[in-house]
């Protein structure tokens, strides 16, 4: 009787054990298909497109601020981005989408642009440090 519960209690485990492994596959490739589905958005898409305008023309950070449709731009993009950083941080998320695709070459360069706008925003939030703005972007 004792052998039947032990074998029992080992199966049980055993398929938790599985179970636990499909479930952190399956939530990382729906993370996958997310950020793939997103990136594919046309407000992202435009939001892309002017900050790729920014890199081409040279700006100066402060005149962001006053420009509200730039502003929600780049809040877009920074937002999306740090979030992805946290996924990959958190495992979420595998690291080669940004190495060995197109996507990540994108990445660099909205951060080669957006880069003196990061540090703009940082400056100014001296008040609160702890709070580095976009930091899971970089």
């Amino acid at each position: 009787m004792e052998l039947t519960f032990g074998i029992i209690g080992a199966v049980t485990g055993i398929a938790g054990l599985l179970s636990s492994f499909f479930s952190l596959l399956h939530n990382r490739i729906e993370a996958l298909k997310a950020y793939f589905e997103y990136e594919r958005d046309a407000e992202f898409i435009k939001a892309r497109r002017e900050v790729y305008s920014l890199g081409d023309s040279g700006y100066e950070p402060e005149s962001i601020a006053s420009d509200k449709e730039k502003a929600n731009s780049i809040a877009l993009l920074m937002s999306f981005y740090h979030f992805s950083g946290i996924m990959v941080k958190k495992h979420q998320l595998p690291m080669w989408i940004f190495k060995d695709t197109a996507a990540g070459t994108t990445v660099v360069r909205m951060y080669e642009i957006l880069e003196p706008y990061i540090k703009w925003r940082r400056d100014s939030q001296r008040k609160n440090p702890s709070l580095l703005y976009a930091n899971n972007f970089e």
